[in-house]
């Protein structure tokens, strides 16, 4: 584990008023946010923060993981001129994948402002893509309220 990593994990525990760090062997560090999950750790190369968050599994039943699959696509279009976090699946041997929400913090850039801001877009995607993840046979099960907007009303900016 790097000083890098363990700086702003300290700094960031700090910002929040939090008791310092218990840092373990591991370079992985877990912040609880309303009941929520948001994992800190290094990345492979030692340079940067991944900050990650998992909004759910997609379902077993293949029309549905298909609807699941496009309406993840039309959010995650929608919000990536906006958001620094982005959306990946990870599978890891499972029958049905993870949505796995994940932004990066560089070690040599960013401050604990910074890393903040990406916890709490991380945080608030991982609330967003839930509802759509959510099995709909199950107890306490909802539809989503709202609906991402179409990909043809999608804007791409190009430089």
């Amino acid at each position: 584990m790097s000083e890098d990593f363990r700086k702003l994990v300290t700094d960031l525990w700090s910002s929040l008023g939090l008791r310092a760090p218990v840092f373990r062997s591991r370079n992985q560090m877990v912040l609880n946010i309303d009941g929520m999950d948001i994992d800190l750790s290094e990345s492979p190369d030692g340079r940067h923060m991944l900050v990650t968050g998992n909004a759910g599994r997609l379902s077993a039943d293949p029309t549905r993981r298909a609807q699941q699959v496009q309406q993840i696509l039309d959010l995650n279009l929608a919000t990536m001129t906006r958001h620094r976090a982005c959306v990946s699946a990870e599978p890891k041997g499972e029958d049905t994948p993870a949505i796995l929400i994940q932004g990066i913090c560089s070690y040599d850039t960013s401050n604990v402002g910074e890393l903040t801001g990406i916890v709490q877009e991380v945080l608030g995607l991982v609330e967003g893509y839930s509802p759509q993840l959510r099995d709909e046979r199950g107890t306490g099960a909802r539809r989503p309220t709202s609906k991402p907007p179409p990909v043809d009303e999608a804007v791409i900016f190009r430089p």
